[in-house]
């Protein structure tokens, strides 16, 4: 392992506010003010560094602020993280909506470029619907 030989981690991918508030968290358990894009970046960058106490904070945080506009944004990002949980909570929050999401830029999108996470989705409101 290079990071080892070399005695430092190169992440590459993850912004430098970001690794400041992730070790910030891992060394004293604190999470200062969050916002949305901090929130989505520190839940990508917890679960690359399989920190899950950060992951779930920023995970509570996202669900309790979900909307119309980011729930497709929510969804996407909750299965790349294999995030089962997250996912549920958005495909319920969309059930609940009705079609209010059908018609967003957002949902088209998500339809043209992972059209199995769509069909999951509208399987899962179809059956919510159904336990009504």
């Amino acid at each position: 392992m290079r990071e080892k030989s070399n005695n430092y981690v190169d992440i590459t991918d993850v912004d430098a506010d970001t690794v400041r508030r992730l070790l910030l968290c891992v060394y004293s358990d604190s999470l200062e003010d969050l916002d949305w894009e901090s929130a989505c970046n520190l839940y990508a960058a917890a679960d690359k560094c399989d920190v899950n106490s950060l992951k779930y904070k920023c995970a509570l945080y996202l669900k309790q602020n979900l909307q119309v506009s980011n729930c497709c944004s929510v969804l996407e990002m909750a299965d790349r993280h294999q995030d089962a949980d997250m996912k549920r909570t958005v495909q319920d929050f969309m059930a609940v909506l009705e079609d209010d999401f059908l018609f967003s830029d957002d949902w088209i999108e998500l339809e043209k470029n992972i059209p199995k996470l769509a069909t999951e989705t509208l399987r899962s409101i179809l059956l919510n619907k159904r336990r009504v």
